[in-house]
C-alpha cells in the first residue's frame, strides 16, 4: 500500500545529496573566472568567488 506522504519521502531521499569526498582542484593559470565549472558539477564541490 502506498501514500502520497511516503511516495514523496521516497523522492526525496533518491534526490538527497551523498557527501563525497571528492575535492575540486583549479588550474589558476587556466581559471577564467566564467562559473562553467560550477555550473556542471556533478557533486556541487565548487564555488566560483566572484569579486569586484
Amino acid at each position: 500500500m502506498s501514500t502520497p506522504f511516503l511516495e514523496r519521502r521516497v523522492r526525496e531521499i533518491e534526490h538527497r545529496p551523498r557527501p563525497s569526498f571528492f575535492k575540486a582542484i583549479v588550474a589558476p593559470e587556466r581559471c577564467l573566472g566564467c562559473g562553467v565549472c560550477e555550473a556542471n558539477c556533478p557533486a556541487g564541490a565548487i564555488v566560483v568567488e566572484r569579486t569586484a
